[in-house]
């Protein structure tokens, strides 16, 4: 990447240098950040009668000085203690909430919660009654929002949670930082303690050390020191004092080694949100699982490989065993081989289920949701590779309008149609009957 920004800086001005001057110029880029790291929800909020320039210098985004967003040139770690920033993050888990309710008909709000099977999931596959070489997954908690990844396998897979408190745990540990490799995992592959002890939230701290005879203001100071990363860096000046506290009130080795190693820490209340959510969605996962599959690649399919999907468990199995294959090698991995993983496993979940996908249909497919149609999942225009959300729309208020289609001709004269819109659609069969042509043909 630095030797690109080099090469165009360079034929930008039309300048000729040797091959060592370049790669003095690749070296002095490399390693720098490649962006500010701007989040489009993040907004910092300055009080009634100042200006951002009180707090901090402000820009607009690079060679867009006409631009009306103007962003923080200070990190917000300088800023934190002065003013407001809030971040408005979004999430898909609403939306699969959505699509579950309308395909099912019932509330997500009446999945049990304390279901046996459910829990199962979480450390094997058998209650979707598919094993664990069919999807190349250890457990059953593919699709699981924040529970469905590599990562989150693992760990799940170390930890044996049993319950709702122990999946708190997990979600915590799961995005913290310094909570789990080096530290809480150690502690539980020695023995030392079990997920349910361990320290997964930073609330956790708290209702701990008050527990063990600590003063509540002390044990909140230590909660906030601990997942604020100050303990770990050196920064908190009291730390030699609240160590002696908590030996007094014998508080393991153990215990204060880890707070002494953790950077950040998760709330609870946020990790007792994505458990909820994860317990509902996993209950429709073994319950309900047609609505499950067409919710969740309703919500985020983009990545599913139609080929695999219309080829049955076999052919899904030989292309995820494939691209398998291909991620072992660092020069053929993609950036985005890992979601298409990740669509591929659960196509083979679905079809080892026993789910079926039915092909685009000019007719009854959407352009990006996939319809439930007598008990199987019809793909979407979007489905089709090469088309994307815009041009399935295009193609689904072209159909919409034109009533009886008589050709592909047709379809092009309505706007956002082109013609490899077209050629996507008659080489996945998606055509049919329709003629290429209007024109009749008399010999």
């Amino acid at each position: 990447t630095a030797f690109g920004y080099v090469r165009k800086f360079l034929e930008e001005r039309g300048q000729i240098v040797s091959k060592s001057e370049e790669n003095r110029l690749t070296l002095g880029c490399t390693g720098i950040k490649k962006s500010t790291g701007q989040h489009p929800g993040g907004m910092v909020v300055i009080p009634q009668g100042y200006e951002i320039c009180d707090f901090t210098p402000a820009q607009r985004p690079a060679d867009k000085s006409d631009s009306d967003f103007v962003t923080t040139h200070f990190d917000f770690n300088s800023m934190h203690d002065t003013i407001l920033k809030l971040e408005e993050l979004g999430h898909v888990v609403p939306t699969v909430y959505k699509y579950l309710e309308e395909y099912s008909g019932m509330s997500v709000n009446d999945t049990p919660m304390n279901d046996v099977n459910v829990f199962k999931l979480f450390t094997y596959p058998e209650p979707l009654g598919v094993k664990k070489e069919q999807i190349n997954f250890d457990i059953g908690t593919l699709g699981i929002p924040e529970m469905g990844t590599n990562f989150s396998c693992n760990l799940l897979m170390e930890a044996q949670p049993k319950n709702f408190s122990d999946l708190l745990q997990i979600s915590g540990l799961s995005h913290g930082t310094d909570v789990w490799a080096g530290n809480a995992q150690d502690l539980i592959r020695s023995g030392t303690c079990t997920i349910s002890e361990v320290i997964g939230t930073r609330d956790g701290i708290m209702v701990y050390l008050i527990e063990k005879g600590l003063e509540p203001v002390m044990a909140f100071k230590i909660m906030e020191s601990v997942r604020k990363g100050k303990v770990a860096k050196g920064k908190e000046p009291d730390w030699e004092k609240y160590k002696e506290a908590m030996k007094q009130c014998n508080v393991p080795d153990w215990y204060i080694g880890s707070c002494e190693k953790i950077k950040y820490m998760f709330p609870k209340a946020h990790a007792a949100a994505y458990v909820t959510s994860a317990i509902r969605i996993a209950w429709f996962k073994v319950y309900k699982p047609v609505e499950f599959y067409a919710s969740w690649f309703s919500a985020r399919g983009e990545d599913i490989d139609i080929d695999a999907a219309l080829g049955g468990f076999a052919t899904a199995k030989r292309h995820m065993d494939a691209l398998a294959e291909k991620m072992k090698d660092p020069e053929k991995r993609s950036g985005k081989d890992e979601d298409v993983m990740t669509a591929l496993q659960i196509t083979c979940e679905m079809l080892a289920r026993g789910c079926e996908f039915l092909p685009v249909d000019l007719k009854r497919s959407d352009a990006e949701r996939y319809l439930i149609e007598d008990g199987k999942i019809r793909l979407p225009f979007n489905a089709i590779k090469g088309v994307g959300a815009t041009a399935a729309q295009a193609l689904k208020e072209a159909i919409n309008s034109a009533g009886d289609i008589l050709s592909a001709d047709e379809l092009l004269t309505f706007p956002g149609v082109n013609q490899s819109l077209i050629d996507a659609l008659d080489e996945c069969g998606a055509l049919g009957a329709i003629p290429k042509s209007s024109q009749i043909t008399f010999f």
